[in-house]
């Protein structure tokens, strides 16, 4: 397998080398095969992590140009849940408000494929251009309805299918931002 390839279903991959633009600036929670993809389509790659082990692999890998940072989970447990058990009493709340630091409107594209996503896709709803996307990968997984709840108004686009690390189909969505 290919590492620049995203760990997303082959569908939304397709959409990405059709949709992504050169001077597209683009955040992702959640790197790998993701992050080794957007850096050589895009403007501007800002990418989150939490795994320790998997940044440093990752980050070998990597040009200089992407802002590429570890954010481990805090203990407090305090909100910003992962939705993963080996998470449980675990706060990701420095790792979701890492978008903040950006103004309102500014990310053409921001993929979720990490840790407290449906944190993530409530921050990430004024962070998005108008005319932009979030992409949320496994969003057939029913703890995430309450995360998508938070995108209304969005325009939605399901692809499912396989990919390139799962032997069984699975969801990706894209959610277009129209307001």
């Amino acid at each position: 397998m290919d590492a620049r390839v995203p760990w997303m279903t082959y569908k939304v991959i397709g959409w990405l080398n059709h949709s992504l633009k050169k001077d597209w600036k683009v955040f992702e929670w959640g790197s790998g095969g993701s992050s080794l993809f957007f850096e050589e389509k895009v403007a501007f790659l800002f990418s989150v992590e939490h795994n320790p082990k998997w940044y440093r692999q990752i980050k070998r890998m990597l040009s200089k140009k992407v802002v590429y940072k570890l954010i481990k989970p805090e203990s407090d447990g305090r909100g910003y849940r992962s939705t993963d058990v080996s998470f449980q009493g675990c706060s990701f709340r420095h790792y979701c408000r890492s978008i903040l630091t950006f103004p309102d409107n500014f990310f053409d594209l921001i993929s979720i494929d990490g840790r407290a996503r449906n944190d993530c896709l409530k921050l990430a709803r004024k962070k998005v251009k108008i005319g932009g996307y979030i992409l949320l990968d496994n969003s057939e997984r029913k703890e995430y309805r309450r995360g998508i709840n938070f995108l209304k108004g969005f325009v939605r686009r399901d692809f499912r299918g396989n990919g390139p690390v799962n032997e069984y189909p699975w969801q990706t969505t894209v959610f277009q931002r129209k307001t």
